[in-house]
Formats: structure tokens, C-alpha cells, sequence
């Protein structure tokens, strides 16, 4: 093969190695679209990532900021089943002292009831006796004036209970004297007429 034949060879195997070259920049042209398409998504799922992160940390806040509002709401629920139990026991001993005050004024009506029955025993007693004595009269208005007074403070019953328990030996005593007293008086009168 002369020089020209090699020369024609060697253009031939150039030109060849020019296409091959350009089919290979071409290529290598894609190849860098699609590293600049792969750089671009992964910059985009980055960007993604970063606002997942981000909503995850707010939602982490928020849901710190709502087991506060729970704890907080627990710590309120527990206050107020306390007051509610506090309530019930103050309740329990409200009505057991009223049980007891019903009781206690049951018995001092009793007792008030037997004064009663016993003072306007007294009063009739009286009230006779002044017939008999005209002397004794201004006694029995005063005995009359302490049972009205002690009818008129039985609103005050257990203050006056004590007073009224003196009160009737005081009666008592008087209604015995005034006995004495006629039966004295009869002697006297009796012995004058005689």
C-alpha cells in the first residue's frame, strides 16, 4: 500500500474516530442532563426533607404543648374531684348535725311540753287560791306575769330551761306557802270569831 492509501486509511480511521468522539460528547452530554436532572431532584427531595423535618418538629412542639394542656387538665380534674370529696364529707357532717338538732329540739319541745302542762297546772292552782285570798292576789298576778314572760321566751329554750326549773320550785314553794298561808289565816279567823 503506497503512502496515499495510508494517508486515505488514516483520514478514514480519524473521520471514524471523529464520530465516535461526537457520538461520545454526545453522550456524555446526556449523561451530564441527567446528573443536572438527578442534582435537581435530589436538591428538591432536600427542600422536601428539610419542611418534613420541619413539620415534624412542629408538630412534636405541639403535641408537648397538648400533653401540657392534659397534664394541666388532670391536674384540674383531681383538684376538683378533692373539693367534690371535701364537699360530700362537709355535707355528711351538715346533715348529721341537723339530726342531731332535730333531735335535741324534739326533746326540749318534750320538756317544754311537761313545763307547760306543769305551769298551767300552777296557774289554775293559783288563780284558785286567789279566790280564797284577796292578800295573795298581788302574788299570783306576779307568778302570772313570769308564766307569760317564760311562754313568750321559749324561742330561747335551752337558755331558759335552767329558769324554768327555778322558776316552778319557786311556784311550788309560794303555792305552799300560800297553803300555809290560808290555813294560817283560817286559824286566825276562826280564833276572832270565837
Amino acid at each position: 500500500m503506497d503512502e496515499r492509501g495510508m494517508l486515505e486509511l488514516l483520514l478514514q480511521k480519524v473521520s471514524g474516530m471523529e464520530t465516535n468522539l461526537c457520538g461520545v460528547k454526545s453522550e456524555i452530554t446526556d449523561i451530564r442532563s441527567d446528573i443536572t436532572d438527578i442534582k435537581s431532584e435530589m436538591a428538591d427531595m432536600k427542600s422536601e426533607m428539610t419542611d418534613m423535618k420541619s413539620e415534624m418538629t412542629d408538630m412534636k412542639s405541639e403535641m408537648a404543648d397538648m400533653q401540657s394542656e392534659i397534664a394541666d387538665m388532670k391536674s384540674e380534674m383531681a383538684d376538683m374531684k378533692s373539693e367534690m370529696t371535701d364537699m360530700k364529707s362537709e355535707m355528711a357532717d351538715m346533715k348529721s348535725d341537723i339530726t342531731g338538732l332535730k333531735s335535741d329540739v324534739s326533746d326540749i319541745r318534750s320538756t317544754l311540753n311537761e313545763h307547760t302542762e306543769l305551769l298551767n297546772a300552777l296557774e289554775h292552782r293559783t288563780e284558785e287560791n286567789a279566790a280564797q285570798l284577796t292578800a295573795i292576789s298581788e302574788t299570783t298576778n306576779y307568778n302570772k306575769g313570769c308564766i307569760t314572760r317564760i311562754q313568750s321566751d321559749i324561742s330561747s329554750m335551752k337558755e331558759e330551761l335552767g329558769k324554768h326549773n327555778t322558776l316552778l320550785e319557786l311556784l311550788s314553794a309560794r303555792s305552799l306557802k300560800q297553803e300555809a298561808d290560808i290555813v294560817y289565816v283560817e286559824k286566825l279567823l276562826k280564833l276572832s270569831n270565837m
